[in-house]
Formats: C-alpha cells, sequence, structure tokens
C-alpha cells in the first residue's frame, strides 16, 4: 500500500514538471543598455518554477541547477570570464569586463532541451573616449601672423565620439578640427578640444597653446603691372628697419622718422624705384614697369625681430596698345561670290580678346573675319575690337569692305507722266534705263540694232523726243556692262498712238488716224467715184485733159493746212484711187516726182 502511494507522488511530481515544462515563464533583463568596455555587465534570468537554467551564448549553451544558497552546480565547465549565481527562481550571469568583441552578441535563457525560453537581448558595446586625446601636433604651435593653423584631435572612441573646440572659455567649433584662417595677434592663446561619448557621457580633453611670430606684411596697389606705369609695393612691420627682396636681390633701408629713408643706403636702389619710409610703413614704388618684370618674386623683412613677409609674384600685363592691325589695305574690294577672310592682331601681353562687329552687332568672337560667299548686302564697314582682359584697355581698327557685282537693269520704262510703253504722238517723250552695279556701268541704248546714245560710268542712261512720232514705235533695247563677268541686256517695245482725237476714237497708225480723217478719205473716195462717172459720160474730153484736172484737185488738197502724217496718207489715198481708175503710165510718173 505505502508503496503504491509512492507511486503516486512520483507520478503527480512528473505531472507539475510536465505541466511547467509547457507553461513554464523565462524573463531574461540587463543591468544596463550598453557594456561599457572594461566594466562589468550582468544578465538576469527569472524563472516561475525549476531550479534549473540554460544560458545561451549565442550558439553556447551553460546549463546549472540552483541550490537555493546562491550557488551553481553547472554540468559543465564554465568560463572563468563569466560570474555565475543561482537562487531557486532567480539566476545571474556577469561579464567580469565586457570588451569590444562582445559587441552585438545575442543572450537568451530557457531550458536545456527546448522551449519555453527568455526573450533575447543582443549585447550592445560602447567604449572611449578613455583618459586621453591624440592631437596632430605638439602641445605648442609656433606659426607666423596670418598664417592659416589646422589642428585634429582624435580619442578611442566606441562607437563615436563628440568633439569641441573651445578658445577664451567660449566654443568655437563643433568639430574635431580645428581651422584657424590667417591668423593673428588676437588669436594667441590656448585651445581645448573634448571628446565626450554620447552613449556613456565619459568625456577627455586635451590642449593646444597657439604662439603668433611677428612678421612683415606685404601689399601691393594691384593686382597686376601695366607696362609703362607705377606700381607699388607697400611693407607694414613695426620695425625701423627693412630688406627689400627681389628675387635674390637686396634693398636695405631705415626709416629716420620723418617719411624719408636713410640716405647712405639709397644709392643701392635703382634709379627706377622710389621709396618711402616711415616707423611700421614702408614703400617700393616701380615708376614704369616693364615686360622683364613680369614674375619676378618680391617680399620684405623687418629688422631685428620680424620674419620674412609673404611673397608676391608680379604679374605684368601689356596692350593692346593705340593700335590695331589688319593683315588687309583698310579696303577691300572683293567681287561678289568670292571668300574674304580678314585677321586683326594687337600687341598684347599676355592676351586680348578679339571682336567683330558690322552694323553695331557683334559677327565674330575672334581674330579672325571670315565671309564665304560673300555678296552684295555685305557692304559696309566692319570694325575689330581688341580688348586686354586683365588691363580692360581697348582699341579698335575698321576695314571698309566695297563689293563688285555684275550690272543688273532694274528699270527700263518712260519716265513719268508716260510710265507705259504706248503714248501718244507729238509731245515730248523721255526713255530712261536704270542699272545696279558696282563698279558703274558702260550703258547703250538700241533701237533694233541701231546705237542711239550710249555713256560710261553710270548707273543710268535716258534719251528724249521733244516731239514722238508714229516712226518713233519700236524695239528698244539697253545695255550695260562693266568690269565683272557678262553684260546684262532688256527690251522694251515702244509704241507711238497717231492722229490724236477723242479718248475712245483712236486706233494704230498703220490702219488710219481718227474720225475726222475717216471722213475726208469717204468724200475723196465719192469725188472720184463723181469724175469717173462724168469722164464716161463725157465723150469729147480726151484722158490727159481729165489726168489734169485729177492733178489739180490733188494739189488743191494739199496746200491745205495739215500736218504732215495727214498730208502722207491723202498721197497714199490718192495714189489708190488713181490705182482704181486705172490711169495711164504717166499719171504714175507725175505723182512719183511731186512726192520727191
Amino acid at each position: 500500500m505505502a508503496q503504491g502511494y509512492r507511486y503516486k507522488f512520483c507520478f503527480l511530481l512528473f505531472l507539475i514538471a510536465m505541466i511547467h515544462s509547457a507553461t513554464g515563464q523565462f524573463n531574461l533583463t540587463a543591468s544596463g543598455p550598453y557594456g561599457i568596455v572594461g566594466s562589468p555587465f550582468t544578465f538576469t534570468c527569472r524563472t516561475d518554477f525549476l531550479p534549473e537554467v540554460t544560458w545561451f551564448v549565442n550558439n553556447t549553451e551553460y546549463t546549472m541547477h540552483g541550490s537555493g544558497r546562491g550557488e551553481c552546480y553547472p554540468m559543465s565547465p564554465l568560463p572563468t570570464f563569466y560570474t555565475f549565481n543561482c537562487t531557486y527562481d532567480i539566476f545571474t550571469l556577469t561579464i567580469n569586463s565586457v570588451n569590444i568583441s562582445q559587441h552585438r552578441t545575442v543572450w537568451r535563457c530557457g531550458e536545456m532541451f527546448g522551449p519555453p525560453e527568455s526573450n533575447t537581448i543582443v549585447l550592445e558595446v560602447r567604449g572611449g573616449p578613455g583618459s586621453s586625446l591624440h592631437v596632430n601636433t605638439s602641445s605648442s604651435v609656433s606659426v607666423n601672423e596670418r598664417d592659416d593653423v589646422v589642428v585634429s584631435c582624435a580619442a578611442d572612441c566606441f562607437l563615436r565620439c563628440d568633439y569641441t573646440w573651445m578658445f577664451n572659455d567660449k566654443t568655437i567649433r563643433n568639430s574635431s578640427i580645428l581651422s584657424v584662417s590667417r591668423i593673428n595677434r588676437s588669436e594667441i592663446g590656448t585651445y581645448t578640444c573634448t571628446a565626450v561619448n554620447p552613449d556613456t557621457q565619459q568625456a577627455a580633453n586635451t590642449t593646444v597653446h597657439v604662439y603668433v611670430q611677428r612678421v612683415a606684411h606685404l601689399t601691393t596697389s594691384g593686382p597686376y603691372g601695366i607696362v609703362g606705369s607705377p606700381f607699388t609695393f607697400t611693407c607694414r612691420t613695426p620695425t625701423p628697419e627693412i630688406t627689400w627682396f627681389e628675387n635674390n636681390t637686396e634693398y636695405m633701408m631705415y626709416s629716420n622718422g620723418r617719411g624719408e629713408c636713410d640716405i647712405d643706403i639709397l644709392p643701392h636702389i635703382p634709379r627706377n624705384y622710389n621709396v618711402s619710409c616711415s616707423y611700421g610703413l614702408f614703400t617700393l614704388t616701380i615708376n614704369s614697369v616693364n615686360i622683364h618684370q613680369h614674375r619676378t618674386a618680391w617680399r620684405c623683412r623687418g629688422f631685428p625681430w620680424e620674419s620674412t613677409s609673404n611673397t608676391i609674384v608680379l604679374e605684368v600685363r601689356d596692350g593692346p596698345g593705340s593700335t590695331v592691325r589688319v593683315n588687309t589695305p583698310s579696303a577691300l574690294i572683293p567681287e561678289e561670290g568670292s571668300d574674304v577672310a580678314v585677321s586683326c592682331a594687337a600687341d598684347c601681353f599676355l592676351r586680348c580678346v578679339f571682336t567683330w562687329t558690322f552694323n553695331n552687332k557683334t559677327i565674330s568672337n575672334s581674330s579672325i573675319l571670315s565671309l564665304p560667299g560673300i555678296n552684295r548686302t555685305q557692304n559696309g564697314t566692319y570694325s575689330c575690337t581688341a580688348v586686354n582682359p586683365d588691363t580692360r584697355q581697348s582699341v579698335n581698327t575698321s576695314v571698309h569692305v566695297d563689293v563688285l557685282y555684275q550690272p543688273v537693269i532694274k528699270l527700263l520704262q518712260l519716265k513719268k507722266p508716260d510710265t507705259k510703253a504706248v503714248v501718244d504722238e507729238v509731245r515730248p517723250i523721255t526713255l530712261i534705263c536704270v542699272v545696279d552695279s558696282n563698279p558703274t556701268s558702260s550703258m547703250k541704248l538700241f533701237r533694233d540694232r541701231q546705237l542711239i546714245r550710249q555713256m560710261t560710268n553710270v548707273t543710268s542712261l535716258e534719251y528724249t523726243w521733244r516731239e514722238a512720232v508714229c516712226q518713233t514705235s519700236g524695239t528698244y533695247s539697253c545695255e550695260a556692262e562693266n568690269s565683272v563677268k557678262s553684260p546684262a541686256k532688256h527690251t522694251l517695245e515702244l509704241a507711238v498712238e497717231c492722229f490724236p482725237g477723242k479718248k475712245d476714237g483712236r486706233f494704230a497708225a498703220g490702219f488710219g488716224g481718227g474720225i475726222g480723217t475717216a471722213v475726208a478719205l469717204l468724200l475723196l473716195c465719192g469725188a472720184v467715184v463723181l469724175l469717173y462717172l462724168r469722164l464716161k459720160k463725157s465723150e469729147t474730153r480726151n484722158s490727159s485733159y481729165t489726168v489734169m484736172q485729177l492733178l489739180v484737185i490733188k494739189t488743191r488738197l494739199l496746200d491745205r493746212k495739215l500736218t504732215l502724217h495727214r498730208k502722207l496718207i491723202l498721197l497714199y489715198t490718192h495714189r489708190l484711187a488713181l490705182q482704181v481708175l486705172r490711169p495711164p503710165m504717166k499719171v504714175l510718173h507725175l505723182i512719183t516726182e511731186h512726192k520727191k
């Protein structure tokens, strides 16, 4: 019976252990957010029931039992850099001295053969800045006045440190680098660098003492020396005596306190130089800079306490002078269609910038003007300007381009008011021919193939009739030529309207006159017909007498005050009448003689 109770009790304990294994809890905590390098760090594991725990460090396990009195009974050997403590439900593991290699190791606790397990803690390690800082220079720095000073400090920090530099109890820079540009005497003193680990709040600092030597300082009157112009160097130093250095040549001088230099030393100064001396301020002026002084090195030194000043290299500039040269005459006369290239140059040192302008517009930013296939619209004046970009001095020159081109007849017509090629007779008219050419042209005016007028070196030609007649009608040609290529030719058909009458009754000269002339012709024809009938009726009169009568009639008509062209037409009409009447050959001969 007793043995049965014993089995029941063991079984009950086993059930309790199984239930705890299924429902038990482990909780892991740490002694702080960071492990500090060289300091201890403790993990604490709390469990609800079991007196046994397994520590997991990454993939390493440490299993132990608690005695209830704080002692641990490990199931395997434990490392000496860990300290373990065990009670019935609280187990601790202490890292005796944290090191960098333990950064970001993974920790947890639980049972050896499986869940449950505690939460996981990743160990973050921090270190530094330690007890000292390092600077990249000695603790005392001696520099020249107006030099640049750069000092950096560093500390053994893990993961990081924040740095500050202080001067006269004031923070002047939040960086590990101290930078002072062109230091002066007011910046002499002690500078302190402090490094703080923001995670551990540990701090360390160091100091640097900066000393500034007394030095001379050299300035100039400008960035460049202009050839032929003065240029001044000024040396500032709190001493009564200085030495000028021009490359390897020395000029010594001493101030007498009145702005003058010691006369015993002046003979060493070149005649082209002027000097002045006062206590702390010395000047040396080059009266007229020349090319040979380009890139000479200048400095000064005070005596006896000052060090040598900064060095200034004299840059010399020159030009473009008073003229700009071109590689062609000032007047160019190219033919249309040819290529034109003009270059200009100036005496510049070191350089000049060139521009070409035409009609107030920049057409080239080069010393070369290029006009391929030039045409007549590009006639005019082109200006080349040279500018020294350093001295801003400038000068210019110009080239006139006169393009030669062949003649082009722009106009061949009657002058106003008769601008059309058909005009009335018996009035003055003028025919004008206008040509565009360069140079001027030799011009000729033809009627058909007959030359009626010519002129040389002209741009227009006129021909005037004081009284236009029917014979003025015809084909007129105007020809022009010059020294360029082929001549030009233009033709005009001119027609003169004869017998001006009413505006609505005109007709061409070849076909008759006005209405009045037509009536006269009809009356003449009627008279001829009547005369013919009378001749038929009269048998006693001979044909010679009849012909004489006709001649008398014709003569009377011709004696009238008619214009020449009407008389001609009447004669022509009379001849037609005689042909109709079939007169003898003798009558025709008389008519011909009378016309002559």
